[in-house]
């Protein structure tokens, strides 16, 4: 048997050498004053191998894992509940503070990440094809929904459609082609797009702006008609090849003028009417 110091590795029978004990605990106080590091092994009074380190860097706390490259140090809860957690309590924000990426894995395969490019912050699902990024409100409010707040407008950047879905049916899609944008209702055959200004206004509207002419455009040998909402149809204009017209269903042309002219037109159409102001 033999006295030994605390840094030293003992035998079963060894002593710890007189003094050795406060040798050690100021040891410990010493250097946790800045770094306190637990060693996978070690020799006689030398301390080798990292496993992780507790730092204290002004008012930060920090841990980490080994101090070689990729010794990771990895957090378990436990293996035993359902729903192990560890938990982060404090009176402001929890932060994750990243040079790059945050990944989050499920048994190995990536599930979501935060991508981190400069000012621009996204969440990406998986790297596979096919797989979706969902957000679910939740399933128990008679109307979840999900906010998104901010100073300035809502920007949903796509290079292709934008699809709007219940349970999996096309309700409407936005697309963009070159300079034109389109809004269309389902995909099946008689499913109509319904454009709803309000229900309680007595005089709602729907306004179209723009810095050139507004166009309504019909599919060729198709009918536009304007009704009223018990469907009495006012007037209509009917573009079938070779019946061009437009049908007032017996209702007043009040205030209507006939064709101001000047001249006469090169190629009158037929039962074209016009008025020469200048014969006056």
């Amino acid at each position: 048997m033999a006295n030994i110091s605390w840094c030293e590795s003992p035998n079963a029978l060894d002593c710890l050498a007189d003094g050795e004990w406060d040798l050690m605990v100021e040891y410990i106080k010493h250097s946790a004053v800045t770094d306190f590091t637990i060693y996978d092994t070690e020799g006689t009074c030398v301390d080798t191998g990292q496993a992780f380190k507790f730092s204290r860097d002004g008012v930060l706390s920090q841990m980490y894992g080994g101090a070689d490259t990729g010794d990771d140090l990895v957090l378990f809860a436990n293996s035993t509940d359902a729903y192990p957690y560890i938990q982060l309590d404090g009176t402001d924000d929890i932060r994750l503070h990243t040079s790059a990426d945050i990944e989050f894995y499920s048994s190995a395969e990536l599930s979501f990440k935060f991508l981190n490019a400069g000012d621009t912050s996204t969440i990406s699902g998986s790297d596979d094809t096919g797989d979706v990024l969902k957000l679910l409100a939740n399933s128990t409010d008679t109307y979840p929904f999900i906010q998104l707040e901010g100073d300035d407008y809502i920007e949903l950047d796509t290079t292709n459609y934008i699809y709007f879905k219940e349970q999996g049916e096309q309700t409407f899609l936005f697309d963009h082609t070159s300079p034109t944008s389109y809004m269309y209702g389902s995909d099946d055959a008689g499913d109509d797009l319904i454009i709803l200004a309000n229900s309680s206004d007595d005089c709602s509207s729907i306004s179209l702006f723009g810095d050139v002419g507004i166009k309504f455009e019909i599919k060729a040998t198709s009918v536009f008609e304007v009704a009223t909402c018990s469907d009495e149809i006012l007037f209509e204009i009917d573009s079938s090849a070779g019946d061009h017209h437009m049908d007032f269903h017996c209702l007043e042309a009040d205030n209507f003028v006939l064709e101001n002219r000047t001249d006469d037109p090169g190629s009158p159409c037929t039962g074209q009417i016009w008025f020469r102001t200048n014969l006056v």
